[in-house]
C-alpha cells in the first residue's frame, strides 16, 4: 500500500504542483502583484498538508472495514486534490513555484497507522484527520492575515468553508470510535477569523457530503 500511495502522490504531485504552466495561448500573464515570503510559505505548507491528506485517505480506504471511514476518506482525498489544483492556479497567477522537492509525506504516520487494525486504527485515523485539519486550518487563517491581496483571502475564505465540515465529521468518527472531547477540541488559536470582519463576503456554505454518523 505505500509504494502505491508513494506512486499516487508522486503522479498528483506533478500534475498539481510542478512547475507553474504558462499562460493559456493569446493570454498574456497580468504582472503579479508583490507577494509576502510568508504567503509563499503558506502555500507550500497548505500544499503539504493536502498531500499528507491524500495519502492517510489512501491509507484508511483501504484498512478499514467501516463505510463512514472510507466515505471521509474519500471526501478528504476529493477535497485535498481539488484544493491543490486551484493553490496551483492560484500560484501561477502570482508567478509562484511550490518546489516538488520539499513535499514530505508523513512516512512515520503512515507506517503508524498502517500497522493498526480495527477499532485501534478508527481511532488513530480520526484523530490524524483532525489533526491535519487543524493543521490546515491554522494555515488558510494566517492566509486571511496576509494584508493586501484580496484573491488570497478570498481562496483561503472559500477552503475554510469547505474544511469545516470535513473537520466536524472527523471528530464525529472520533466520537464513535470512543475518542475524548479534549482530543478532538484543543484548544483554538483564536477565536475571530481574522478578515472577515465589516461585511466582508461570506462564502456560500458547501453541499452536505457525510451521512449522519452512527454511534
Amino acid at each position: 500500500m505505500k509504494a502505491l500511495a508513494g506512486f499516487v502522490i508522486a503522479g498528483l504531485a506533478v500534475s498539481c504542483l510542478g512547475a507553474a504552466p504558462p499562460p493559456p495561448v493569446g493570454e498574456e500573464r497580468s504582472p503579479a502583484r508583490p507577494i509576502g515570503h510568508e504567503s509563499v510559505r503558506i502555500i507550500q505548507e497548505t500544499a503539504q498538508e493536502n498531500f499528507a491528506g491524500i495519502a492517510l485517505g489512501l491509507l484508511a480506504i483501504e484498512k478499514s472495514p467501516d463505510e463512514a471511514v472510507r466515505i471521509h476518506a474519500r471526501v478528504w482525498i476529493d477535497d485535498c486534490v481539488k484544493l491543490n489544483k486551484e493553490l496551483m492556479e492560484l500560484a501561477r497567477r502570482k508567478g509562484i513555484l511550490v518546489p516538488l522537492a520539499q513535499i514530505r509525506l508523513p512516512r512515520e504516520e503512515l507506517a503508524s497507522l498502517a500497522g493498526q487494525s480495527g477499532l485501534e486504527f478508527e481511532k488513530a485515523f480520526a484523530l490524524a484527520a483532525v489533526n491535519r485539519d487543524i493543521q490546515a486550518e491554522t494555515a488558510l487563517r494566517r492566509f486571511l492575515a496576509e494584508p493586501g491581496d484580496e484573491e488570497i483571502r478570498d481562496f483561503a475564505r472559500q477552503a475554510l468553508a469547505d474544511l469545516g465540515p470535513r473537520l466536524e465529521n472527523a471528530r464525529q468518527l472520533g466520537r464513535k470510535a470512543g475518542l475524548a472531547e479534549r482530543q478532538l477540541n484543543p484548544p483554538p488559536v483564536g477565536e475571530k477569523l481574522p478578515g472577515t470582519e465589516n461585511g466582508s463576503p461570506k462564502p456560500s456554505p458547501p453541499p452536505l457530503r457525510f451521512p449522519p454518523p452512527q454511534m
